[in-house]
């Protein structure tokens, strides 16, 4: 019986100069992941626009703890993905939204000006909540901090197969672990947004 409706496998490039606050070393609770996918031709615009969010946040020294990702493999040319890192809803809940930092360090009528340049690049955004599955990590103490790249596999698994599926994960981890010289492997699972989505990182260096 297959446990599975579908696996893809993407490579994640960071893209520093356009993150915030990089000094994370073991990995948060919950992890915030909003997709967008930008127009022909607009991409620059959009990378314009993420760099004026972190000069903003700098600005008015926000310290909210998040990383930009261009998908190089997997998905179209255009793709990026903005991520957010907390242990706790009350983190999130705090948070300063995006509006409100870029017109506290430029004034509501240039932040009217880029917030208008960004939302005219995007052609689609989806976002999703994935909490950590720390037991069927591997090697999660030895994450560190984020690095350049990451391989992420995303698996849509049948609902009814979910506890299947995890005594699987929980069987690779162990194996992994047995395994010298096997990597980190992060995984997590949707908790908002699409169900039953499970994602394992691994990252390199190139």
């Amino acid at each position: 019986m297959k446990r599975t409706r579908s696996l893809v496998s993407t490579v994640l490039l960071l893209l520093a100069v356009v993150s915030v606050a990089l000094a994370q070393q073991r990995p948060k609770r919950f992890l915030e992941a909003h997709e967008f996918t930008i127009k022909p031709g607009a991409v620059m615009a959009f990378e314009d626009y993420i760099k004026k969010i972190v000069e903003a946040a700098d600005k008015v020294g926000i310290q909210q703890e998040w990383a930009t990702f261009a998908q190089q493999v997997g998905a179209p040319g255009r793709t990026y993905l903005v991520v957010l890192y907390y242990d706790k809803w009350a983190e999130r809940d705090a948070w300063t939204q995006v509006p409100e930092i870029v017109s506290k360090a430029f004034g509501d009528d240039e932040a009217m000006k880029i917030l208008r340049a960004g939302s005219s690049a995007i052609e689609s955004s989806h976002s999703r909540v994935y909490r950590l599955l720390e037991k069927h990590s591997t090697r999660i103490d030895s994450a560190g901090a984020l690095t350049s790249h990451y391989v992420v596999t995303e698996t849509h698994v049948k609902r009814e197969m979910v506890s299947d599926y995890e005594l699987m994960l929980s069987k690779i981890q162990a194996a992994e672990e047995a395994m010298e010289g096997s990597g980190t492997a992060i995984r997590r699972v949707t908790m908002l947004g699409d169900a039953s989505i499970y994602i394992a990182s691994r990252p390199f260096e190139k």
